[in-house]
């Protein structure tokens, strides 16, 4: 089924589900935004995205202070290829839970 009519547009990516959660990654809590994203032939893949502060001064404003502001920032996690987006985010969380793993040595496995 057809929903939008997408025709003018460059690129356009239908977002399924996304995740938004705090994870412990290099002794620091770390805020992680995934999306699953359907792809041309019906497989769903993920982006990751990282929270990060930046400090940005408008071009039309160049006078004034940088403002603080907080951003999502490529996340490089492995690639997530399946049938349905809930899987796609469950492995791209697997994938997560592992990086943390490594990096904090702090997650339990699961029973």
């Amino acid at each position: 089924m057809k929903l939008y009519n997408s025709q003018f547009a460059k690129e356009f990516h239908t977002h399924h589900e996304i995740v938004e959660l705090t994870v412990l990654l290099d002794g620091r809590d770390e805020r992680v935004r995934i999306e699953a994203v359907e792809g041309p032939k019906g497989v769903f893949s993920t982006r990751a995205y990282i929270q990060r502060s930046y400090l940005l001064t408008p071009v039309e404003q160049r006078d004034t202070s940088p403002e603080a502001v907080l951003l999502w920032s490529p996340f490089d996690l492995a690639p997530t290829s399946r049938t349905l987006a809930g899987d796609a985010i469950d492995q791209a969380l697997a994938f997560l839970a592992d990086r943390c793993r490594r990096d904090d040595s702090q997650i339990p496995d699961d029973p």
